[in-house]
């Protein structure tokens, strides 16, 4: 068995060319940020807002409660109240209220499910056609769905 010291390793392996730092750069861009992204999507873009009354059915509904929830807005049409931020986030741009508050997570479920599963299907697929190809074209096809989802006005389209 041959035994190598560091520097022989780095004499195997070569100089870091101009490609691995291309590679570097889109990997850290393109994966670490859409991660952090995605989670911080949804830890504070999920918020279901405050919302506040605008006919006068739906003020008598909620005077006749002590404790107003969620469920209250399930039970009025949506021109009887309106969001009360101007600010807009995942439940308020696909209404994610009342039977739909589970889809506030599955974009994130989805996105950490397929992760490792297409992780390890690339690295299979790599060893066939090459790491390098490979690498390049999911790292360009992350970048460019990254762009498409931030401007989708489609709750499904968002979610494939």
């Amino acid at each position: 068995m041959t035994v190598y010291d560091i520097e022989d390793l780095y004499s195997h392996l070569g100089v870091f060319g101009n490609f691995q730092i291309f590679v570097v750069v889109m990997y850290t861009i393109g994966e670490r940020v859409t991660a952090g992204l995605l989670d911080f999507q949804v830890h504070i873009l999920s918020v279901i807002p405050h919302w506040s009354c605008v006919s006068d059915r739906c003020y008598e509904l909620t005077q006749n409660q002590t404790f107003f929830n969620k469920t209250t807005l399930c039970i009025m049409d949506f021109d009887e109240w309106e969001w009360r931020e101007t600010r807009s986030n995942l439940v308020t741009e696909f209404n994610l209220i009342c039977g739909d508050t589970y889809k506030i997570s599955l974009g994130s479920t989805l996105f950490f499910t397929g992760y490792p599963v297409g992780s390890l299907l690339i690295g299979i697929i790599s060893d066939y056609v090459g790491r390098k190809w490979l690498a390049t074209v999911f790292l360009f096809l992350t970048g460019l769905t990254n762009c498409i989802a931030a401007v989708l006005t489609n709750y499904t389209s968002f979610i494939i």
